[in-house]
Formats: C-alpha cells, sequence, structure tokens
C-alpha cells in the first residue's frame, strides 16, 4: 500500500478526473508549488454534483473493489463516499493510530 505525498496526490487527481483535471487546470506545474495552501480549495456543492453514481466526474480510476457509503441526509441529495479497499485501510488505520 503506497502513501502519496500531497503533491503526489494533486498531480494523479488532475491526471486521472475529470473534476479536478478542471480544477486544479491553471494550477501550471504541481512540482513548482511550495505549500499545499496553494492548491485551490474544493467547493463542496461544485464537489457533490460532480460525485454521482453514474457518470462520476470525481473518481480517478474505475471502482472494482472496496466500500461506498452513501447519505441523503436532510437534503435529499445523495452523497456517495467510496474507497477502494486499500483506501479504505489506510484510512482506518491512520483513524486509529490517532484515537
Amino acid at each position: 500500500m503506497k502513501v502519496f505525498d500531497w503533491k503526489e496526490l494533486v498531480t494523479h487527481a488532475r491526471q486521472h478526473s475529470p473534476y479536478y483535471r478542471e480544477l486544479y487546470s491553471k494550477l501550471g506545474s504541481i512540482s513548482t508549488l511550495g505549500k499545499l495552501s496553494d492548491v485551490p480549495i474544493v467547493n463542496q456543492a461544485e464537489f457533490w454534483k460532480a460525485n454521482t453514481a453514474e457518470n462520476n466526474q470525481v473518481f480517478t480510476s474505475d471502482r472494482t473493489d472496496g466500500i461506498a457509503f452513501k447519505s441523503g441526509g436532510t437534503t435529499d441529495n445523495p452523497k456517495f463516499s467510496i474507497y477502494s479497499r486499500d483506501e479504505w485501510n489506510l484510512f482506518t488505520r491512520y483513524f486509529g493510530e490517532a484515537m
């Protein structure tokens, strides 16, 4: 299981996700950025509009394993959080260590 540094993660997202390609289109070369705060902040409404069950624009690859969470909450507007097996294992490991 590989852990990405933030520049690798931003580069990967921009290369493989239509949503992040557009969001990061004005950044130029990622390697020249000095700090994570140089990367644009994700607009939550736009993110969830792009992160849908069909025709998803956020994903960086096809989903073949893992777990999906869906919540409509009180908005009746479904939101999806989908993790690959490796992402979920990494997330829970770090969460557990933080606890």
